[in-house]
């Protein structure tokens, strides 16, 4: 079980991008965060993994105090040393431990510099890495930005065998169809906390509540224009 409670975090001008945010995940569970640009999901996902130390609250894993050792983190653009291959990247993230058959579903050219691949391919040879990781924590981070439809439908597949083997799954997304895919429940993120949790059967709502939102905002917009 993964415990938030009472979260707050601020920067140097003081001004709080999460407030009081709390969030339970359970095992075996990919949980959804849904939010606009600026909302906070890649601030909340640097606490979780100890980048950034909350003014306020607290998180546990199964009842301890989290650590980055729990935890395996897909940021939106992930780091790779200069002048190291993709197999050379595995290895070292994995400790040797990755299975070069999964390469049939990722198709990378391993022995190839990274720093010569696409943005799409640095994005699938950095799930590859999540995906072989023993943490039982994984934080998503916008996994689908930079990649074709075929991978898209990969990584769907992969995140519900990592929910399988009973992790704990994370993504945040600005769209919602890329969560609704594959999420168990999803969490709206706005004003620095978790505002309401959807369910499955509530998606639908959380959608119009969504398009309500940008329909009064672009309305609101042209008749001051007009």
């Amino acid at each position: 079980m993964l415990e938030i409670f009472d979260l707050d975090i601020a920067y140097k001008d003081d001004n709080p991008v999460l407030k009081g945010l709390s969030l339970s995940v359970a095992k075996g569970e990919v949980f959804g965060i849904l939010g606009m640009n600026g909302a906070g999901k890649t601030t909340l996902f640097n606490t979780i993994y100890g980048l950034i130390s909350p003014i306020k609250g607290g998180i546990h894993w199964f009842g301890r105090p989290i650590h980055y050792t729990n935890i395996a983190f897909l940021e939106t653009e992930n780091y790779f040393y200069p002048y190291i291959k993709g197999v050379e990247y595995l290895n070292l993230v994995t400790k040797g431990a990755f299975n070069v058959a999964l390469n049939k579903i990722f198709e990378l050219p391993l022995n190839d510099l990274v720093d010569t691949y696409s943005t799409g391919m640095k994005k699938k040879l950095a799930f590859w890495a999540v995906f072989e990781s023993e943490q039982g924590l994984v934080i998503l981070d916008e996994p689908f930005n930079g990649i074709d439809i075929e991978s898209v439908e990969c990584f769907y597949n992969l995140i519900r065998e990592m929910r399988n083997q009973g992790k704990i799954i994370i993504i945040a997304a600005h769209i919602i169809e890329t969560l609704t895919r594959v999420c168990d429940r999803i969490g709206y993120l706005n004003g620095g906390a978790i505002e309401k949790i959807y369910q499955k059967e509530n998606y639908s709502c959380l959608q119009n509540y969504i398009q309500q939102l940008v329909q009064e905002k672009v309305k609101n917009v042209l008749l001051q224009d007009g």
